[in-house]
């Protein structure tokens, strides 16, 4: 099954979408922050990466850009997510070439859709990584 790195600073937020995916046979492993989002994928080595784009220590598309490319030079799809009501949040994640995108709250059947379909297509090939 695939696994899953999900960047959430909110703990609450964080355990129950680890609780959801495990319970549907993802492997899913816990970041809050940038930094320690670079130790779990370089340690799991993600097949996708579900990140707030808010975060203490930066923002999602800082994720994105230190760890959507592997060092075989394949992308690892990005789904982003906010509760953020900025339409120029959706707008930098489709220019940042995410895999999909959430607008807090969704529904589970919205969050497994997008990751599915984010798994489905993969992330764009020959294509720069997130800016």
């Amino acid at each position: 099954m695939s696994t899953i790195l999900i960047v959430e600073d909110d703990g609450l937020v964080s355990m129950a979408l680890q609780l959801r995916l495990q319970s549907l046979g993802y492997v899913v492993v816990t970041a809050r922050d940038v930094g320690s989002a670079e130790q779990q994928a370089a340690a799991h080595r993600p097949d996708l990466i579900l990140t707030d784009i808010c975060l203490p220590d930066g923002d999602g598309f800082a994720v994105a850009k230190q760890l959507n490319r592997r060092a075989d030079g394949s992308f690892v799809p990005v789904v982003f997510a906010t509760a953020s009501l900025d339409p120029a949040m959706k707008l930098r994640a489709t220019h940042a070439q995410a895999a999909g995108f959430l607008q807090k709250p969704y529904t589970t059947e919205q969050l497994l859709h997008t990751i599915s379909q984010a798994l489905l297509a993969g992330a764009p090939t020959g294509s720069d990584p997130v800016r």
